[in-house]
């Protein structure tokens, strides 16, 4: 069983989501051995880490571009890699999304957060070079690094193109784990008794300083780390949700798979 990417695909900028489509394809080589690819996408957890700013300040701030996504559970997502591997010969050569049962607009989401944490909350689309300087200001805390980063400014741009909802929501969760998936109301609502979600007059203070030093420290310069890093890159690179390979791949649409040839070479 191997855990991978929604936006699995070899055209992609993030040297990360590439990796996870050549893994993929690696491993349906391995003779008799049942391979389950397990590929979620944008986590519900993503959404939940800026909980703290979020509690008290009232608003969401993701860069959403108007479009929706079904995000699954930490939980839901284990549970769908434990059922494949409680009976790998019937799940394999499969590729499970597991989702939530629906899509969300940036409101639903902040709607839901409001209401677990019991006050008004709304969402603010920010650009995904705003949300950068955030994840620089709070990257020790989150536990990220400069690849992961890498990464995530891509990933921050798919939502715009609406990428989340290809072929969402699924009946994966259901399917293999033999459960309904979690909602997003049910998922917020174990976040909210953290010590940092307390509305309290340092929370407040820390807030807001956090909130002034994403206004004055710039996003890391990425494209200099990926150079210094050596990271390749696709000749004609593609977002997921701008691309025919992964459309092809993620919807099935192409029967079996496009031949690695015409994959690498478009």
């Amino acid at each position: 069983m191997a855990l991978g990417q929604w936006l699995a695909s070899p055209e992609h900028p993030s040297l990360m989501t590439r990796h996870h489509w050549l893994s993929d394809k690696l491993f349906r080589l391995l003779p008799d051995t049942a391979h389950i690819a397990v590929d979620p996408g944008f986590f519900a957890d993503n959404y939940l880490q800026v909980l703290p700013s979020v509690a008290q300040l009232g608003v969401l701030p993701m860069p959403m571009g108007a479009r929706r996504n079904a995000p699954p559970s930490n939980e839901d997502i284990a549970r769908v890699a434990v059922g494949a591997l409680l009976d790998p010969h019937r799940h394999d050569g499969q590729a499970y999304r597991p989702t939530g049962p629906k899509l969300l607009s940036g409101t639903d989401i902040a709607d839901a957060i409001g209401e677990a944490l019991g006050r008004r909350v709304r969402h603010v689309e920010v650009p995904p070079w705003m949300f950068m300087r955030a994840v620089r200001v709070g990257a020790k805390q989150l536990g990220v690094d400069m690849f992961f980063e890498s990464g995530l400014r891509h990933y921050l741009s798919e939502s715009a193109l609406g990428t989340w909802e290809v072929g969402g929501p699924t009946t994966h969760v259901r399917d293999v784990a033999g459960v309904e998936p979690e909602d997003f109301l049910t998922i917020a609502r174990r976040y909210v008794n953290a010590v940092d979600t307390r509305r309290t007059a340092g929370n407040l203070l820390r807030q807001i300083g956090t909130l002034t030093l994403t206004w004055v420290v710039p996003m890391h310069r990425l494209d200099t780390f990926d150079r210094r890093q050596q990271h390749p890159r696709p000749a004609h690179p593609r977002y997921s949700g701008e691309s025919v390979v992964w459309r092809a791949e993620h919807t099935g649409s192409d029967d079996s798979t496009l031949s690695w040839t015409r994959q690498l070479a478009s």
